[in-house]
C-alpha cells in the first residue's frame, strides 16, 4: 500500500507542474535520438512516461533495449522457462507473481517482434 500512495503522490506532484505520468507497460517506443534525431524503436520492460506542458515526452525505463537486438530464439527460451516457473509455483505466492511478469513480458516481446510463442 506505501508503493501506491508514493505512486499517486508522484502523479499528483507532476500533475499540480503541468506534468502528465503514465505508467509504461512492456512495449516498444519510438524515441528520436538526441544526436543526430533519427528514429529508434526499443523495447520497454515498464517504467513511467512524463509528458510535460509542451508535449515533449520522457519515458524513464530500467531497461531499453533497441528492437533489432531482441533475439527471437531467446525469447521463446525464456518464454518456455518462465511458463515452467510459473506452473511449479503455488498461485497466490511471490515466485508465481514474479513468474506470470515474466511471462508477460516475453509475450509482449514476441509481439513486437512478430513471433508467435
Amino acid at each position: 500500500m506505501e508503493l501506491l500512495s508514493n505512486l499517486l503522490f508522484f502523479s499528483q506532484l507532476f500533475h499540480s507542474q503541468n506534468y502528465f505520468t503514465t505508467p509504461a507497460h512492456p512495449s516498444v517506443c519510438t524515441g528520436h535520438t538526441h544526436t543526430q534525431g533519427e528514429k529508434e524503436e526499443f523495447f520497454i520492460a515498464g517504467g513511467f512516461s512524463i509528458t510535460n506542458d509542451k508535449s515533449v515526452t520522457d519515458v524513464s525505463a530500467n531497461e531499453a533495449v533497441p528492437l533489432d537486438e531482441l533475439d527471437e530464439s531467446a525469447i521463446k527460451a525464456g518464454h518456455a522457462e518462465a511458463t515452467r516457473e510459473m506452473g511449479s509455483k503455488e498461485a497466490g505466492s511471490l515466485e508465481h507473481a514474479t513468474a506470470q511478469t515474466e511471462v508477460s513480458t516475453y509475450q509482449a516481446m514476441a509481439r513486437a517482434v512478430g513471433i508467435t510463442l
